[in-house]
């Protein structure tokens, strides 16, 4: 899957890490990234971002419009060659699945991500790719206080730190930072609202590289053993009271 995912930004050259203690961005797209940031795959990935309402006790309404956007989103990331054949394949293999091609394949993928459920009698409008790629607000009745849940993307950190809307305190708590793979738990601050325990992320990859490992992770087991870049590594990845939903996914560090 890594190697199929020819659209994740270089360490260094398209894409700087600090993790250093002084006040100072986390990322930094240079040139060269802000150029790749332009392919299909991000830009129909963004136009995903803000189709969510921030507050998890707001009811979501999907337009018609946004539908299509998500639409063409699977469309974008379920590529010949691509990461989610790779990973679609190895579902397949074994046995999870009774999809009969990678077209097929796209009907699970709408359900398990962009589907909507419900969570503690509340209503329908929760879904997997809000909490993990988006993030969500919620409000702790022990501590009186908004926090947040999810928000496990680099770019959705990137676009909310540059509209203002995002403060993140550094350093990271744990990190994997190398030329080529990046891992982040890190402190942060989303509209005003905190999330204690930090939020842990992938750093310069495709939304398609990220889809497509928490989708093969998805069918394994919610605490799933694999290797990226050479790198053992833990991803979370949980089916929601086993119904098909992703309930959140993340790189464990």
């Amino acid at each position: 899957m890594w190697n199929a995912a020819d659209d994740n930004l270089k360490m260094g050259k398209e894409i700087v890490i600090y993790t250093g203690s002084k006040r100072h961005p986390l990322i930094t797209v240079t040139k060269l990234g802000r150029k790749k940031l332009q392919r299909e795959i991000f830009v129909k990935f963004k136009a995903l971002l803000n189709n969510y309402e921030a507050d998890e006790n707001k009811p979501e309404k999907t337009s018609a419009v946004e539908f299509r956007e998500e639409e063409a989103f699977i469309d974008a990331v379920s590529v010949r060659g691509g990461p989610m054949e790779i990973a679609f394949k190895h579902i397949k293999e074994e046995g999870k699945i009774s999809s009969q091609n990678l077209d097929q394949f796209k009907l699970i993928l709408k359900k398990m991500w962009f589907g909507k459920f419900s969570k503690r009698g509340r209503g329908t409008y929760f879904s997997g790719f809000e909490h993990t790629f988006v993030g969500e607000m919620s409000y702790d009745w022990r501590t009186k206080s908004k926090i947040t849940k999810g928000f496990h993307n680099w770019i959705q950190l990137v676009s909310e730190k540059g509209a203002g809307r995002l403060i993140y305190y550094p350093p990271p708590i744990r990190k994997i930072v190398n030329n080529q793979l990046a891992i982040v738990w890190a402190k942060l601050q989303w509209r005003g609202a905190y999330k204690t325990s930090g939020s842990s992320f992938f750093i310069g990859t495709s939304p398609a590289f990220e889809m497509a490992l928490y989708t093969a992770c998805f069918f394994r087991s919610s605490q799933c053993a694999c290797r990226i870049n050479g790198k053992p590594l833990t991803i979370t990845a949980i089916n929601y009271q086993r119904k098909g939903y992703v309930l959140t996914a993340y790189p464990r560090l």
